[in-house]
Formats: structure tokens, sequence, C-alpha cells
């Protein structure tokens, strides 16, 4: 017998790639093997949806319009009141380029219902930029308004780093109210193929060489500190091939390549893989670097899934820092934006092999002790 119910709203869910797709199938699991009874609503998609033993998705929130939410009321009504809904957040998620008023407005009225409304806040809002244009403007105000109206509705909040909630409380009616830090756990399981393992190991090193990886989608920012580094690693080691994983690795590596040719017969990549492979793909690296412009933070999936594979990592630390990365001895620290320091440490490392295996050991202890999914579930059970 099944002790509660929750109903869990996400924009995503697999086999849909993303960071909040691959973590609400986490939650969703870690809750139903507590014996919690789960329904996962969100958008239709093409291919089926994985089974979970106590998970039902339901794919019927369309694009999460106004009829769409009708038919949502309808369904969520054959369920008795107060119903508990766990709100997966991201602006973007839920369509209308990422002004979605109609859905926060219903949260509200289901709350009004008597429903238990939970916002886990993975991003809040756009950032107001002095160079941005009109329109990215308008979406910063908009998104802002949605959040005022959320926070209304919400019983309770979760963030996934500290620093959301300081930028909550202004939009809040209660600027004391409480905002519960949930961290993100691996959405990489560990995988136990040391066949599979080995085998990359060969494919990528065949001479022996160290392969320093990198694992994300490498957009952006993160895609020219990654260039940054690797450009400068394996120009100063001919010892070391680089390993882009993750989808966009192959972008970023045919990039490296093109504006550093003495360096393209280093530079892999493994394009998107399901999590098994990338599980040994993490396994087969000697040391990740995972720079991040804003820091590493407890919502970087990226990093947190090399932590769980007790890891060595190279990384940085920012303005979204998380105060315990400083003390944690888990990773290794350069400040952010400064490469020539996350150079220095990978070769340390790579210099270093009793450094590296204590590093991993005390990034697999700090996962356990603070991110594994278990502290996810007892926070949302209390």
């Amino acid at each position: 017998m099944r002790d509660s119910v929750w109903h869990i709203l996400t924009g995503e869910y697999p086999p849909q790639t993303g960071g909040v797709s691959d973590y609400t199938a986490r939650v969703a699991e870690g809750l139903a093997a507590r014996g919690e009874s789960v329904y996962v609503w969100t958008r239709p998609f093409v291919e089926l949806t994985p089974e979970t033993f106590g998970v039902e998705v339901r794919r019927v929130a369309g694009r999460w319009g106004r009829r769409d939410l009708g038919r949502l009321h309808e369904e969520l009504s054959r369920w008795d009141a107060p119903r508990r809904l766990l709100v997966q957040y991201a602006p973007n998620a839920w369509g209308r380029k990422g002004l979605n008023f109609a859905f926060c407005n219903w949260l509200l009225q289901r709350r009004k219902l008597g429903d238990d409304v939970r916002l886990m806040v993975h991003e809040p809002f756009y950032p107001y930029q002095l160079w941005g244009k009109p329109t990215r403007w308008l979406l910063a105000a908009g998104q802002r308004h949605m959040m005022r109206t959320l926070l209304q509705a919400a019983t309770k909040v979760y963030v996934a780093i500290p620093a959301w909630a300081e930028m909550l409380r202004p939009f809040a009616a209660d600027k004391e109210r409480e905002m519960t830090w949930l961290p993100i756990c691996s959405t990489i399981p560990v995988a136990a193929q040391a066949t599979q393992i080995n085998a990359l190991r060969q494919w990528f090193a065949p001479s022996g060489e160290f392969i320093v990886g990198s694992f994300g989608t490498f957009g952006g920012a993160v895609a020219d500190a990654t260039e940054r580094i690797f450009a400068a690693l394996l120009a100063e080691r001919s010892d070391t091939v680089a390993l882009f994983i993750g989808q966009g690795g192959e972008r970023l590596a045919q990039r490296l390549a093109w504006r550093f040719p003495a360096l393209a017969g280093r530079v892999r990549a493994s394009g998107a893989l399901p999590a098994a492979d990338v599980s040994c793909h993490l396994q087969a690296c000697d040391v990740l670097v995972q720079p991040f412009p804003d820091g590493i933070s407890t919502r970087r999936t990226s990093a947190i899934a090399g932590l769980a594979h007790a890891q060595p990592i190279v990384t940085t630390q920012g303005a979204l820092s998380e105060p315990l990365w400083a003390g944690s001895g888990a990773v290794r620290l350069a400040n952010a934006g400064d490469w020539v320091a996350c150079v220095k440490a990978v070769k340390s490392l790579l210099d270093d092999e009793a450094a590296r295996q204590e590093l991993g050991a005390q990034a697999c202890d700090f996962y356990d002790a603070h991110l594994a999914l278990r502290h996810t579930i007892d926070k949302l059970l209390v």
C-alpha cells in the first residue's frame, strides 16, 4: 500500500533530453522507492516513455495553454483534495516563449482550491542586461511577474542553489518566508562496466595517453572557457588527449581543431549518449575539467555527475558558488576566468596519481554526504 500521492508537473521528461528532464525522472524514481505514488504530468512526445515502478507518466499537458490547463484540471480532479503538486520550474519550460502567465495563474487557482503547490526553482527568470534587446527587457520583466504569482501560489519553495532564494525574496509577499535549498543529485547513475571502460580508454588513448575529459552541452561562455583551457593544456602536454562528453561536444571539438590544427589529432568527442554510456565515458577519464563563468554550484549537474563517479575534477569558483565548495576538498578550485590556474591544476593532477586517487575518493564522499538523491527525497518528505 503506497503512502501518499505526488503529482509532478514538468516541461520535459525522458526520453526528452535536458537537465530538468533527467532530474525529474530521478526524483520520481526516488519518491516511488519510498512507497509514494507518483504521477508525472507533461507534454506529449513521439518516443515511448521509459517505465519506472511506481511512476505513471501522463502526457496530456499539450503546450500548457488554457485549453490544456483546463484538461489537466479535469484530470487532477479525479483525486481527492488537497492534491500535492510538485512543479519543476524553469520559465522557458512552459511554452509561450517563456511568458506563460496562464500557467502561473492556474497554479494560483489550484492553491486557492486547497492544493499543496510546491515549487522547485531550477532557474528563476531571465536577467536584465543593459546591452540586451528591448524584447529581452520585456522577457525579464514578464518572468519576474510570473515569479511573483508563483510565490503566491506556492505552499513550499525549493531552490537549486541558495543564490536563487535571495533573488526571489523581493517578489515574495512575506520577505522572510522559508525557501529550502534542494541541491541537485547526479542524473547519471554509475555503470559498473569495466570491460567497456577499458575499451574506451584503448579507443581514445591507444598509446596510453592521459584522458582529460569535460562533460556538458558546451554552450556559450562554458564552451569558450573549455576551449581556452584545453588549447593551452594540449599545447603544453603532448601526452594528453581531450574528450568532450555530451551533446555539443562535437561542435566544440571541431572548433578547437580548426583554430589549433596541430591539436586536431588529440581532440575527441562522444556526442549525445545514453546515461550508461555517459557513465562509462566519465570513468574512462583521468581528470575532468568543468569550468563555469559563474562558478561551480549544486545546480551544475555536469560537475555533480563527476563527483558521483569519484572523478578528480578541476573547476571554477565564482559568484554563484556555495561556500561549502571552498573547504570541501572534493574538487580543485580556480577563480572563474583564471584559465591559467585551471591548466596548472590539471597538470599537477596528471603528474600525481596518488593525488588523483585521493581527490576522486573525496569527491565521492562529498557527493554521498551532501548531494545524493536520498537527501532530496528526505527534504521533500518533511
